[in-house]
Formats: structure tokens, sequence, C-alpha cells
């Protein structure tokens, strides 16, 4: 018990936090599927994979396949062939993969609690990457953003930043009251964003899975509701300082 989180309770005879009525129905009236929605900022836009037509959805999903399997594109993407495993896979539970078809089974199909976005270059609308609400708890009114990758162009531009916080912002506008990031521990660069991000480091679920024939620690952080004001006073903060360095840096 003394290792334990100061600010779990201590006895079994304290009083549990009754919630309001208002909350619990929402909390009943929530889908199984989390919300879709469209959003927009300074450097993306984020767009439901699955909002249009079956066709619509395929050609975009060859689009988000030609961007992430490692091949120079050209033009915004970069002109050189780029190691798809350790800018992008390699600590996912699935991919690289060999063909579109891989890719469509692991990456394009949603499952009934999951949301899948296409994250847009706000000003040319290519795609540049992905980020989902998976393990959508409807009754508690929690979610996970996962799921994410960026093609290596955009990687450490603020895309994820943004992308991140745009989502934040509509969750907790709409009455979210936890929001989760995980990854394996071995992921260094996304848990140093969870951090950078706002998120709290809740602990480490060891032996937690086994992916790719290896031992899977899942690294767990989660952004609340009470913590939302203070999160996005820091993001919009760390934005807007962004935007005025990539603005001055065009005037040089």
């Amino acid at each position: 018990m003394k290792f334990e989180d100061v600010n779990l309770p201590q006895s079994m005879y304290e009083e549990q936090l009754q919630l309001q009525a208002e909350l619990l129905e929402e909390a009943a009236m929530c889908p199984e599927k989390p919300p879709s929605f469209e959003l927009d900022g300074s450097l993306v836009k984020l767009r439901p994979l699955h909002g249009g037509s079956t066709e619509d959805v395929k050609v975009m999903a060859l689009r988000l396949y030609d961007i992430s399997c490692g091949k120079a594109l050209g033009g915004f993407y970069g002109t050189e062939d780029y190691d798809v495993d350790a800018l992008i896979w390699r600590y996912m539970v699935n991919g690289p993969f060999p063909t579109y078809e891989a890719f469509h089974e692991g990456r394009i199909v949603e499952l009934p609690n999951q949301r899948h976005f296409v994250v847009l270059h706000a000003s040319t609308d290519e795609p540049i990457g992905m980020v989902c609400l998976i393990e959508h708890l409807a009754k508690d009114l929690r979610v996970e953003i996962g799921a994410t990758w960026y093609c290596p162009a955009v990687q450490g531009s603020g895309a994820n930043r943004e992308s991140v916080y745009l989502l934040l912002r509509a969750l907790f506008d709409m009455g979210y009251r936890r929001v989760e990031w995980r990854c394996d521990s071995f992921n260094v660069r996304s848990r140093k964003a969870a951090h950078s991000l706002g998120f709290t480091f809740e602990g480490v679920l060891r032996k937690h899975r086994i992916v790719k024939g290896l031992n899977y620690d899942t690294v767990v952080f989660a952004a609340l509701d009470s913590e939302w004001p203070g999160i996005k006073e820091m993001l919009e903060g760390k934005i807007k300082s962004s935007l005025a360095t990539k603005a001055n840096a065009k005037l040089m």
C-alpha cells in the first residue's frame, strides 16, 4: 500500500463519489461506436475514413497505402525510399504490410467500437496519416486515441499535436470523462509525445500482450475531463508558438 498512488483511498469505509444523474443518463445513451466529426485546424484536417461511398473509401485507402509503404512518391512526400518499419510500423500491433490487401485488413477495416480518421494536410488536402478512436467504452464515457501513424514527411511538424488537440477538444466538449493513450514500452517516441501532449502517466501493464512474437509491456497514459482546461491552454500555446515560428521562417 505504501508504494501506491497517494490519492488512492486508504480505507474501505471512505465514501465513493456519486455521479450526477445527467452524466449517468448521457453515458447510458452513448452509442457503441465512437462519434464521427470533421475537424479543421491550421495544419491538419481530420475526416472520417468511412464517411463517403465505398468507392471513395477505396480510393483513399489506396492512397494511404501508397504513402505508408516506404516508396518515394516525389513532391511533398519526398524523393527517396525509406525504412517503413523503423519510421512507421515497428511498435504497432501490425505492419509493415507487403500488399494493399494486407494493409486494408490491418488498417482500413473498422471494428464496431472504433472510428478511423484520415489526417489531411490543411492547405493541400493530401493525406498524411491516420488517427483512430479505439477501445470505446460508451457506458464509461471513455475512449482511446491510438493506431496513429504519419508519413515521414510530416513527422515532427506539429501535425500530430494539432490532430490530438482537435480530437481532445471535440471529445471533452461532447462530455467524455477520460481519453487514453497507450503504447509499447519500447516506443520512446510515443511516450515522449504523450507527455508533451499533456497526458498523465498512469503505469505499465507488464507482459500485457504478445505482438509480432515479442513481449509487449503496455504503457498507459490518460487525460481527464477535469484536466482538460489546463491541457487545452498548454496545447493552444504550443500550437500558436509553432505557427508563429513557421511564419517567421517563411519571412526570412
